[in-house]
């Protein structure tokens, strides 16, 4: 095993390359990797001038440069904006179609699970408590997945912050107020 470094432009990427040439063909790897995820065109940018998504899109190309068989996601779509996940998601589809990857996607996002999910495993408390294909999760009657699919907070959820703690708070809060 060798670790090779190497920079596009500005930006350097670290490759663990199985292979007898060492370093030999790692700029054309990292090209091909960072091509198949659209950021070719990016490579000489310095991170700090890379948007979130374009951050994300540069480390699955990290990722695949293994050729892994199983690419493991986890929040893979947290702090996006909705069109850039969207993007995330459908990279995630291409590289499974394309590279013959399997996903292990974990998520809170539910529109992303459904994307890129043919099966859904929730758990709560530490317990499974649900699982099946996106359908079958969004049509189950329990109400802590119903609710969490729907992304409303449970009963018990939304009492801690509404009613007579609500009016508490603002007693509170206009006491401190006058002093």
């Amino acid at each position: 095993m060798t670790t090779a470094y190497f920079s596009l432009g500005q930006f350097t990427i670290a490759l663990k390359l199985s292979c007898s040439s060492g370093c030999s063909g790692c700029r054309e790897l990292a090209e091909a990797k960072l091509a198949l995820v659209g950021m070719v065109e990016h490579a000489d940018k310095w991170p700090g001038q890379l948007s979130g998504g374009e951050c994300k899109r540069v480390a699955l190309a990290r990722a695949i440069a293994m050729d892994p068989e199983v690419m493991l996601y986890d929040e893979p779509t947290t702090g996006l904006d909705p069109p850039r996940a969207h993007i995330i998601c459908e990279l995630i589809l291409k590289l499974q179609e394309s590279l013959g990857i399997t996903s292990v996607v974990v998520t809170h996002d539910m529109t992303a699970a459904r994307k890129v999910g043919n099966r859904i495993v929730m758990l709560h408390a530490g317990k499974l408590i649900a699982e099946g294909t996106p359908e079958e999760i969004s049509n189950l009657r329990d109400p802590i997945v119903s609710c969490f699919v729907r992304g409303l907070p449970g009963d018990d959820e939304l009492a801690s912050v509404t009613g007579s703690d609500i009016a508490k708070v603002r007693a509170i809060n206009h006491s401190e107020a006058k002093l």
